[in-house]
């Protein structure tokens, strides 16, 4: 979710402290993949292939990548997740959502809230 004043695409940031320091994710409102990560944070991920899944980018050009499978916890709750590797690291809006969380972000303010099972976990 996203307050009226944002743009669409509009973006916001969580990050987290990893086994090599502080790891940021962007939070993409134009994003439609799922969770996109680097290279790198794959190879450290339990994740298993799924298959090869086409994507449409923002300026409509349709492009393919491999998609993984593999577990995100939150809390005391694991749920399977569908990860592809771009060399970026983006979260889907969506993601909240199938997590029983809202993710509001104001743009005029540049802060963040989540609420719900994430929240509360």
């Amino acid at each position: 979710m996203q307050s009226p004043d944002c743009l669409p695409g509009s973006t916001g940031a969580a990050s987290s402290w990893g086994p090599r320091g502080r790891e940021s994710i962007t939070v993409d409102s134009g994003f439609t993949g799922s969770i996109a990560i680097p290279e790198e944070w794959a190879n450290r991920l339990d994740l298993q292939y799924a298959g090869i899944q086409p994507f449409e980018l923002a300026n409509r050009q349709i492009v393919e990548f491999p998609t993984y499978l593999g577990p995100v916890r939150f809390g005391r709750t694991t749920r399977l997740f569908e990860f592809i590797v771009t060399g970026e690291a983006l979260l889907e809006m969506e993601f909240f959502e199938k997590i029983g969380a809202t993710f509001t972000l104001n743009c005029k303010s540049g802060r963040v809230l989540i609420e719900g099972e994430l929240a509360a976990a």
